[in-house]
């Protein structure tokens, strides 16, 4: 089972198609190409919160996701704890409401004791809304690691 979308593959190998790769592709092609994924899906990630938050609110999520994914698993609670740092009182947004927010665009998921991980958009067809789970951990979505490890904050 994968946790990406074939959309996700797509965005993947989209630099193939520049022909600056050759086929079989080597380890540095391929750590190249994770890396050009991650950038991309970071620039969309950013451009749906842009639809929401602020620019300065986008950062402040942006360095709670770096401390969230810095955890390697990472309480509910503590993940609360970091975006409500990096909130504003006057902005008037919940640090739950960012958290579930984040889960529902798969930007967090879950894993429970046994390590099963669980995404929002990753669920079956035709399964009931998944909700986020308090007594898991919350995971950084694999594809966001790198870009929320580099970005300038």
């Amino acid at each position: 089972m994968t946790l990406y979308r074939p959309r996700d593959l797509l965005l993947f190998f989209l630099p193939l198609q520049e022909g600056r790769f050759s086929i079989p592709l080597d380890e540095d092609a391929f750590e190249s190409l994770r890396r050009a994924y991650s950038h991309e899906l970071m620039k969309e990630v950013r451009n749906e919160m842009a639809a929401t938050y602020t620019e300065d609110e986008i950062i402040g999520i942006l360095r709670a996701l770096r401390s969230i994914d810095e955890q390697r698993g990472c309480p509910y609670h503590k993940a609360v704890d970091f975006v409500s740092k990096h909130l504003r009182p006057e902005d008037g947004r919940r640090a739950e409401d960012v958290v579930g927010y984040l889960y529902d665009r798969s930007v967090l998921g879950t894993r429970d004791a046994f390590g099963k991980l669980t995404f929002k958009m990753r669920e079956p067809i035709g399964s009931v809304g998944q909700s986020i789970d308090a007594r898991r951990e919350l995971v950084l979505q694999y594809g966001l690691q790198e870009s929320v490890r580099m970005v300038r904050l």
